[in-house]
Order: structure tokens, then sequence, then C-alpha cells
């Protein structure tokens, strides 16, 4: 019988950051906390725990230039010429996760 060999698939991310993707919103993270909750971790319930959750995530799916404004990770919006306002990301994330939590 001849010997068979198995060659690794070729790695799919990062991708390439799309202008939009609807995909990844409110509700990606949310789920992604929820597994990790259901997976024995403690809840993500601090908006800053959310913002490097998501961050992560970005980082993980798409390759995208880093914001030249600061070293903490967070990514230009590809779709605004303006890019991301750091504030601006923070207080819709803690926002939607306390209207959430809410409810």
């Amino acid at each position: 019988m001849p010997e068979t060999t198995t060659t690794a698939p070729e790695r799919v991310y990062p991708m390439k950051a799309p202008p939009d993707d609807p995909r990844f919103n409110m509700g990606l993270l949310i789920d992604v906390t929820k597994v990790l909750a259901a997976h024995g971790y403690p809840p993500v319930s601090h908006g800053l725990d959310l913002v490097e959750l998501q961050q992560a995530l970005f980082n993980f799916l798409y390759a995208a230039p880093k914001c030249e404004e600061c070293s903490g990770g967070i990514y230009r919006s590809q779709a605004s010429p303006s890019g991301w306002r750091h504030k601006d990301l923070l207080n819709v994330l803690i926002g939607d996760h306390d209207a959430r939590v809410a409810s």
C-alpha cells in the first residue's frame, strides 16, 4: 500500500478587509462573549473588555493597516476616510452592551 501524505490547507485568515462587512457587528461580538461564558470564562461585562475582544476578532479576521494615531491596535475603518474615533467607538460599544444587558 503506498504511503499517503497530507498537506495542511492554506491559511484563510486574516482576510483582506472589505470596505464594509455586515457580518462584523455587535451581534458577532455578543455571540463570542456567550461562547466564552459557556466554556466557563467570566462574563465579559466591562466596555473596555468588549473593545479589546472586538479588536482581537478584527485582528484575527482582517488584514488592515493599523491606525497611525495610536499604538493601541484600533484599526481605521476602510469605509470612512476619517477612520474610527476611539472615543466614539468605545461609547457605541459600551452603550450597545449596556442596552442589551438591561433588556
